[in-house]
């Protein structure tokens, strides 16, 4: 970002957004912009000007379950995106998923979810392309339920189990039947 100033050796703020709600955490940090306004300020008043052009007022964390057609019912899903390789080489064989799957996923998730091959690719260093064999994981949230921290847990797991950066969540609000 041009004209942040942030302290030596301090890592960057991080942005969180949930439904149409963001906060930002400066990580105890005062970063200032050029104009001598602190970055998390700057930011705040970017998302908050972002949610009320795109989104109307905000009064809750997550917008409102759509109306559903007839025989659908409201229900937030989950999509998870795990990475199976470690470095630059694949690492989490099938067994090793499915045993995640069984010993983390499913004691979090008990209802079901569905389990998908994918390929995921991003720009790394150097503006090289990687490409990396990966699992999207489909989950239809439970309603009335905290399912925010078993979100995290799952993923805070994978990271930690198969030394991964990072694992992408997507949450939307979704008609569904069964």
């Amino acid at each position: 970002m041009t004209g942040v100033r942030e302290p030596a050796g301090s890592q960057p703020f991080v942005v969180h957004v949930r439904g149409t709600l963001a906060a930002i955490e400066d990580r105890g940090r005062r970063m200032t912009t050029g104009a001598g306004m602190t970055v998390a300020k700057t930011a705040r008043r970017l998302a908050l000007f972002g949610l009320l052009v795109v989104g109307g007022c905000v009064s809750a964390p997550f917008p409102p379950l759509p109306s559903c057609p007839a025989g659908q019912e409201a229900h937030r899903t989950a999509q998870l995106f795990f990475g199976r390789n470690v470095g630059d080489a694949p690492a989490v064989s099938e067994a090793d998923f499915r045993r995640f799957v069984d010993e983390v996923l499913t004691p979090k998730f008990p209802d079901g979810l569905t389990v998908l091959d994918g390929g995921g690719q991003w720009r790394g260093e150097e503006n090289r392309m990687i490409r990396e064999a990966s699992k999207v994981v489909m989950i239809v949230l439970p309603k009335g339920r905290d399912v925010s921290g078993r979100l995290e847990a799952v993923r805070n797991a994978y990271k930690s189990r198969f030394h991964q950066d990072s694992v992408l969540l997507v949450t939307q609000a979704s008609c569904v039947s069964f």
